[in-house]
């Protein structure tokens, strides 16, 4: 096993697995499961290919955030989940217990404080990998602490948040804050593109660099900072990831073990999967 924290975003996963597995797949029963397949697949191929030695899924907790209070259009352009996603989470959840994949989220918090908080409190004494497609998460880069993009294969260093985005990771709050994001609902800075943002950013330093020199700017996009400046301030608040959460779990709460084999195999039973994809974890099981 390789000494490090797997991080995984587990409601993403779940999403990825839902919409990229389009076949109407179902047990006998009937019940939907597509995304329990897909999810499965997801992430056994990620603990075969990162072996790590800790590893947790992190959830959104249920309801509102502390972000709704602020705003309460945060992420209001989002649907629901699709009704025959829902019957899914159950067996997902299911699952990821036989795995014994240990599982965390917090009251009125998002997924992404509970991954800033554990990358505050973890990453001093061992290497982090959090796992998400999540541009908002590449505000916890550092040198010990990766973003694996497993969709894409895209793996976030310092440098790569840098060449992606124009900005470092410690930027990519602010960054976000003032293009705005429309995935979140993020209201951002009127007329202000990424390349805009990256160019006032490299002259300025910062928002507050930028406010603080906003009559250098000229013409409309003068006018555009200026008119949006409650907007950005609103949005720093939002874009900026909780790292001050308190658990009470230690690193060795996190430790990988193996889950039972035969629960496992009576839950691939269950769900009409094949067993044989789990071989390759566990080379003494065969399908019989």
């Amino acid at each position: 096993m390789k000494n490090q924290l797997l991080l995984v975003d587990g409601s993403s996963y779940i999403f990825r697995a839902y919409y990229g597995v389009r076949a109407d797949l179902r047990n006998q029963q009937g019940l939907p499961t597509n995304a329990v397949f897909g999810f499965k697949n997801m992430l056994l191929q990620l603990l075969n290919q990162e072996d790590p030695s800790h590893c947790v899924l992190v959830f959104d907790s249920p309801g509102p955030t502390f972000r709704h209070e602020i705003y309460t259009e945060y992420k209001a352009n989002r649907d629901a989940a699709p009704e025959d996603l829902k019957v899914q989470f159950d067996p997902i959840y299911k699952l990821v217990k036989l795995l014994n994949f240990p599982v965390i989220w917090g009251e009125g918090v998002e997924a992404d404080d509970v991954n800033g908080s554990l990358v505050q409190r973890f990453a001093p004494d061992i290497p982090v990998t959090i796992v998400s497609g999540d541009k908002d998460l590449t505000q916890l880069v550092t040198e010990s602490v990766h973003m694996l993009d497993t969709m894409k294969n895209e793996r976030y260093t310092p440098e790569a948040v840098k060449e992606k985005f124009g900005v470092g990771p410690e930027m990519i709050h602010e960054y976000l804050a003032i293009v705005g994001d429309s995935s979140d609902n993020i209201p951002g800075a009127k007329g202000i593109g990424p390349k805009t943002a990256v160019k006032l950013f490299n002259q300025f330093g910062s928002i507050e660099g930028i406010y603080q020199n906003v009559e250098t700017l000229k013409g409309k996009q003068k006018e555009n900072i200026v008119e949006s400046k409650d907007n950005v301030e609103l949005s720093l608040r939002l874009t900026k990831i909780n790292c001050d959460l308190m658990y009470d779990a230690s690193l060795a709460d996190y430790e990988r073990t193996e889950g039972d084999l035969n629960d496992l195999k009576t839950f691939y039973q269950e769900m009409n999967f094949r067993f044989d994809d789990f071989v390759h974890l566990h080379p003494e099981t065969a399908e019989s």
